[in-house]
């Protein structure tokens, strides 16, 4: 055989003993170069749940939760070290471990999340996203959870308005919440106080409104809300206390009306009514006012009329009604001082009565002459033409003329009956001569 045989077959037997070698070991190489499954933290058992789905409540994220992390496809071998991740870096105390056989043989590793570890409260759903990985090379798919650690708050506002109600009315009460709530357990309302009501379920109009429609009992004061059971989806029950409007006023006593100004009330015919006004009294309400109903009053015609006084609270109780009476009366006649000028040219004769009742001196047609107080004159004198011409400078002053009431001129005749029979009556009686 020559060299080059020889050289020949000694590589075909090298080459045929690395054949050999190569197809034992491709296995463990297979093995070293393929990626491991790719595993994924789990939302089954232990994985923290609430009410309504994958959220973290306030009492959850204080006493801390579970996370595991299964192991089954990961490829995982005892001494592979295994990281808990938040939104893909290490939590800020990092959660670690090295696994060990029992580890692998049960399949899962479970982590707990402390106090803290989660940071704030989500503003988006889901945002913080936790992954689990080996080593350096594999991490698993994301676990999505929302922390939120805020209970729900409620405004309460009445129908009607203002929450002042009397027996028999239905008070419609509405719940408004800072956030969304869930459907168990249903939210509940009892009341305190005035009335009374044990825990009871309130009615869903949408995630965020509650309502109860409660018919008002007798009684006068204030009755308190409170709400209970009801969670938000997290599970963090609902603040019983509502930030506002908590309370409701019963309210069965009617307001007073008390008048202004007189009853009966006097005006004279002609004469604009002035209204006098009423004050109303409430034991709850301030600053009412009385609806007042003077259309019946006519000043124009002498008579008896009826003004009317109304009011009402705030929770509809109305108040007695007050009337006024208002009574038109003719003026009085009232004779004033005056000067009469007589028109120039012919007057007519006449005969004037007059009696003086105060010490003055009034001057009548052309002769002068003046009548003291209680005389009675007549003046039949003839005003006709004066010769002079000079009627201008003829007239009448009258002054201080004040009325004379009819009875003390029947009293003047009276006394001149009387006083004529006694002069006759005394007179000596004469004989009759032929």
């Amino acid at each position: 055989m020559s060299k080059i045989e020889k050289i020949f077959k000694n590589l075909k037997r090298k080459v045929t003993t690395l054949a050999i070698v190569m197809i034992a070991i491709q296995p463990v190489l297979a093995v070293g170069i393929m990626p491991a499954s790719t595993y994924a933290a789990t939302d089954s058992t232990g994985v923290p749940t609430a009410a309504a789905g994958p959220y973290i409540n306030a009492v959850e994220e204080t006493t801390g939760f579970d996370v595991v992390v299964p192991l089954g496809t990961s490829g995982a071998v005892p001494g592979d070290t295994l990281e808990l991740l938040l939104g893909g870096d290490s939590f800020t105390t990092p959660l670690t471990t090295v696994l060990t056989d029992s580890d692998i043989t049960s399949g899962e590793y479970t982590f707990n999340v402390v106090h803290g570890q989660l940071g704030a409260d989500s503003v988006t759903d889901g945002d913080k996203v936790i992954t689990a990985k080996v080593g350096d090379e594999f991490e698993s798919a994301p676990l999505n959870l929302t922390l939120d650690t805020v209970a729900p708050t409620a405004v309460i506002a009445y129908s009607p308005i203002g929450g002042v109600v009397k027996e028999g009315d239905t008070l419609g009460i509405t719940a408004t919440f800072s956030e969304a709530i869930a459907d168990t357990p249903v939210m509940q309302i009892s009341l305190s106080g005035v009335e009374t009501l044990a825990d009871t379920d309130m009615s869903k109009v949408d995630a965020t409104h509650y309502t109860y429609n409660r018919t008002v009992e007798d009684g006068n004061g204030n009755t308190t809300i409170a709400l209970a059971t009801g969670t938000d989806i997290a599970g963090n029950p609902v603040i019983s206390v509502p930030t506002s409007g908590a309370d409701y006023t019963v309210d069965n006593i009617a307001p007073d009306i008390l008048l202004t100004g007189a009853n009966p009330q006097k005006i004279e015919v002609g004469t604009a009514y002035t209204e006098s006004g009423a004050t109303v009294t409430d034991n709850i309400d301030t600053g009412l006012t009385s609806t007042i109903d003077a259309s019946s009053v006519d000043v124009t015609k002498v008579g008896s009329y009826t003004v009317t006084y109304d009011a009402v609270d705030a929770a509809g109780n109305n108040a007695t009604q007050v009337t006024r009476t208002v009574n038109v009366v003719a003026a009085p006649v009232v004779l004033s001082s005056e000067t009469v000028n007589p028109p120039a040219g012919p007057v007519v004769p006449k005969a004037q009565l007059a009696v003086a009742t105060t010490d003055y001196t009034p001057t009548y047609y052309g002769d002068g002459s003046t009548i003291a107080q209680g005389d009675v004159k007549a003046d039949t004198t003839d005003k006709g033409d004066d010769k002079s011409g000079d009627n201008k400078n003829e007239k009448t002053d009258v002054k201080d003329k004040k009325s004379v009431p009819l009875w003390g001129i029947i009293f003047l005749l009276i006394l001149a009956g009387i006083g004529g029979y006694l002069f006759y009556s005394q007179s000596p009686k004469q004989d009759g001569k032929k």
